[in-house]
């Protein structure tokens, strides 16, 4: 159960209102937009006037950090006040994502706090394997490929990867050795998950991504392009295929950045630059998500801070449409990475709508991967 952070009405789920991320709701508060007391939405039973305790409470706004929740009465309220003073823009705007799902709140708190998660998956009690282990063939997985994923999400790192593991020893399941893959980049180490041992699992038709993500942590550029090229121009098979695809997309979009400024003007890429983007991709696959999240979300939210430093870094002036053109870039790379995150923390009832909503703005594989995770 919900509670209105405005009325403090009961809501019985986050689709009963809306999320509101602090900084709009705090921008809305400040210039005079959006006045509970006033719209009659707050009802105090105390001895000051309204005007002090909306004084009081924008001291409140003020000092809150975290995501508004809303009930449905109160977000039409807000969104109505808060329409009726559109802001001014400068004379190149920022790029609003079209189509884009509901908003995303700042903090992965706040998704925390009103997702309801999954229920673990059931885990044998002799799950590990023993001294015996392997004497007899490889023991049976328990489940499939669904729920190892969900194990991970959930923190039980060691039984997910047995989990995955035995699968993997007991069919030729595409995904499962897919996320063997990319657990072999990551925490915690596994003398069993390691790249030379888990990649060659993998048909090499099928691993062009995870061979582009590795490439990005070896620093083998060319490794990185052609990899990725490749994966472009096969069909994903499968929705985890797609999310290794659009992982691979974040580690090569600086290098896509920077050719998409440098080839015009006949020069090459010589260096990696560390965006924002760059820096979450790594958080990312370190499950350093509250971190990634924020990154994500200020390049999304600021995609000309992100161009700033490439015209400052290589040393170029952009003309205002090209401009537009890579920081509306930067920001779909961006939600990309939001609803990557939403995925590999198994808030599917977010990741699916907002994959939707990208699929409409994107082209080629990156298109089909959306719709695949939508």
């Amino acid at each position: 159960m919900l509670m209105c952070d405005i009325c403090n009405s009961e809501a019985s789920s986050a689709a009963d209102g809306a999320i509101v991320p602090a900084r709009d709701f705090r921008q809305n508060v400040r210039n005079g937009s959006f006045d509970p007391f006033r719209l009659g939405l707050v009802v105090v039973n105390n001895l000051k006037s309204n005007e002090e305790n909306h004084a009081l409470w924008r001291q409140v706004v003020e000092a809150n950090e975290g995501d508004w929740f809303l009930c449905a009465e109160c977000n039409r309220a807000y969104q109505a006040a808060s329409a009726s003073r559109k802001p001014q823009v400068a004379a190149v705007d920022r790029p609003t994502p079209a189509g884009s799902a509901a908003v995303l709140p700042q903090t992965l708190d706040t998704i925390r706090r009103i997702q309801p998660r999954p229920a673990l998956p059931p885990v044998p009690a002799d799950w590990k394997p023993g001294l015996l282990a392997g004497m007899f063939g490889p023991p049976k997985p328990w489940g499939d490929t669904q729920q190892a994923a969900e194990l991970i999400h959930q923190g039980r790192i060691a039984e997910g990867r047995e989990l995955l593991w035995r699968i993997a020893a007991h069919s030729k399941e595409l995904d499962a050795r897919l996320h063997l893959c990319l657990e072999s980049l990551r925490p915690p180490d596994d003398d069993r998950i390691v790249p030379n041992h888990v990649f060659p699992m993998v048909p090499r038709e099928q691993r062009d991504s995870v061979t582009a993500i590795r490439a990005f942590f070896l620093r083998n550029g060319n490794q990185l392009g052609e990899s990725f090229l490749a994966a472009a121009d096969k069909p994903l098979p499968t929705a985890f295929s797609a999310h290794c695809f659009l992982l691979a997309s974040l580690a090569v979009s600086d290098f896509w950045m920077q050719t998409q400024i440098l080839h015009p003007r006949k020069r090459e890429v010589d260096s990696v630059l560390i965006t924002g983007v760059i820096k979450a991709f790594t958080q990312i696959l370190a499950r350093r998500f509250d971190e990634a999240w924020l990154l994500f979300g200020e390049a999304a939210a600021a995609p000309e801070s992100t161009m700033e430093m490439y015209q400052r870094q290589l040393k170029v002036e952009l003309e205002p449409p090209e401009l537009r053109r890579l920081m509306s870039t930067v920001q779909l790379t961006a939600r990309v990475g939001q609803g990557l995150v939403l995925a590999e923390l198994g808030y599917t009832q977010l990741s699916r709508p907002h994959f939707h909503a990208l699929a409409a703005e994107m082209e080629g594989r990156n298109a089909e991967a959306c719709r695949l995770l939508s």
